[in-house]
């Protein structure tokens, strides 16, 4: 009969400490929310489980809570302890990308006048990323209290990740707009003795610093001008690099000039390469097709040695001679 009693009253005391909610309290927790409840921090059936104790640390933080802590609140709960143990909480989190904070601070500033486009470079000082939870979506940002100093370019805001009905994470960011320059850059690889034409050239905005100090800015300026040297997609050209603007163009009609004592000729033919003031290019004659080399004088005009001895035949016909035209000109003075 003792045995019996005894038996029963050990179940109940058993019942009666599961009835209590467990009395083991957990080491480790990772709760995703920004509240820490009765269940988050002790193992085993609580009747009240789902109480809120307090609030979470804050996104990628941890805290600790003490023995006495958990004893304390074990006894508020009903709960008795099986053994003293600290719980560290956890809550994870994610730092939020740079690209969307810089974006929210150039909407910020170009609203205020401070800038003109959203391409403004930020140079942002002992920048610390906000830490949003984990588990949740993209947070709206927002900027507040925006500081500008026109004189220096410098701003200083406080900017806000919220998360639905959490607080909002706010940090405290300092920086300034780098200046920039509207460049024209090359939209593919230039060779060096091109023409630079219109559709060769889009206008980019570039940091002051990187822009050399003799770098040309005016893309009219560039268009038609060869190049001394060959220049790499989306850099900017400097003065150096280009020559004066060609006076004849690879492809188009120039008349090729021949002067003899007393006599100057005209024949017609077809630029072969690009040539500026003074250059020596290649030109075909129309009539023979032959090519020689001659010395560019002004705008589709081109001197030729009388002699000149061909370079070689473009696509020779049988019949056709391979000699410049004899002078079909009357003497100069005689009409």
């Amino acid at each position: 009969m003792r045995r019996l009693l005894f038996a029963a009253t050990v179940l109940a005391a058993l019942a009666a400490s599961a009835e209590a909610g467990g009395v083991t309290p957990r080491s480790h927790v990772v709760v995703q929310g920004p509240e820490v409840r009765l269940s988050d921090l002790f193992d085993g059936p609580l009747p009240r489980g789902d109480r809120v104790l307090g609030p979470a640390p804050a996104p990628g933080r941890v805290y600790t809570v003490e023995p006495a802590q958990l004893a304390a609140i074990a006894r508020a709960n009903g709960i008795t302890l099986a053994s003293p143990v600290a719980t560290v909480v956890e809550r994870p989190g994610r730092p939020l990308a740079r690209e969307s904070v810089e974006r929210a601070l150039r909407e910020a500033l170009l609203a205020a006048g401070a800038i003109e486009t959203m391409e403004a470079p930020l140079i942002l000082q002992g920048y610390t990323a906000p830490v949003v939870p984990l588990s949740v979506g993209a947070p709206r940002i927002v900027v507040e209290d925006l500081g500008w100093d026109a004189s220096q370019a410098r701003f200083n805001a406080s900017v806000a990740a919220i998360v639905g009905a959490e607080p909002p994470i706010r940090v405290r960011i300092a920086g300034r707009v780098e200046d920039t320059v509207a460049v024209p850059v090359p939209v593919r690889r230039l060779a060096e003795g091109e023409t630079i034409r219109p559709g060769d050239l889009r206008l980019v905005r570039m940091p002051a610093a990187r822009v050399p100090a003799d770098a040309e800015l005016d893309p009219q300026r560039l268009a038609g001008r060869m190049l001394r040297e060959t220049i790499p997609a989306g850099a900017p050209i400097s003065a150096g690099q280009v020559g004066a603007a060609a006076m004849v163009s690879r492809g188009q009609p120039v008349a090729m000039l021949v002067e003899l004592p007393g006599l100057s000729i005209t024949a017609q033919g077809r630029a072969l390469e690009d040539g500026e003031r003074g250059a020596r290019v290649q030109v075909m004659n129309s009539a023979s097709r032959a090519v020689v080399e001659g010395v560019v004088i002004g705008p589709g005009r081109v001197r030729v040695s009388a002699d000149s001895t061909p370079l070689r035949q473009a696509q020779h016909t049988a019949g056709q001679s391979d000699r410049l035209p004899q002078p079909q000109n009357r003497p100069e003075g005689r009409r």
